[in-house]
């Protein structure tokens, strides 16, 4: 599998190593679509700043307009869930639910075949987008 190690400079610019070439936020995001490895380092003092970058892509992606993916609701519950003693649970919970559905994307599988394989919305008794209790 490939991974993009990806260096950043205090201008912010990000140089590939894989492709010889410096890198956008939206190159980024399409490394990720294409479920190849990520790790940026800070070009200074060689942290690994993977995290940060990543949430700036989800950033940039949610603020192009359409539907966002984090909403301010879900953006308010992750900082609260981030605080909780169920904290690492939660993280696990959220972690292996994306897992299942890009498993399933990966596998070339539809929207509505992923729904009909993994419905996680069945858990609570409610569909998708309800946002209540059916």
């Amino acid at each position: 599998m490939k991974t993009h190690t990806i260096k950043r400079y205090p201008t912010r610019k990000m140089y590939d190593s894989l492709e010889g070439r410096y890198v956008t936020l939206e190159d980024i995001s399409k490394f990720v679509q294409r479920f190849e490895q990520v790790q940026v380092a800070d070009s200074k003092t060689g942290e690994d700043i993977t995290i940060q970058v990543l949430l700036q892509v989800v950033g940039d992606q949610n603020s192009r307009g359409g539907s966002p993916l984090l909403t301010e609701q879900t953006l308010l519950h992750l900082i609260r869930l981030n605080q909780s003693p169920l904290a690492l649970y939660s993280a696990q919970m959220i972690e292996r639910t994306l897992a299942a559905f890009a498993a399933q994307m990966q596998a070339g599988a539809g929207q509505e075949e992923i729904m009909r394989a993994f419905n996680p919305f069945a858990f609570w008794g409610m569909g998708p987008g309800d946002g209540k209790k059916g």
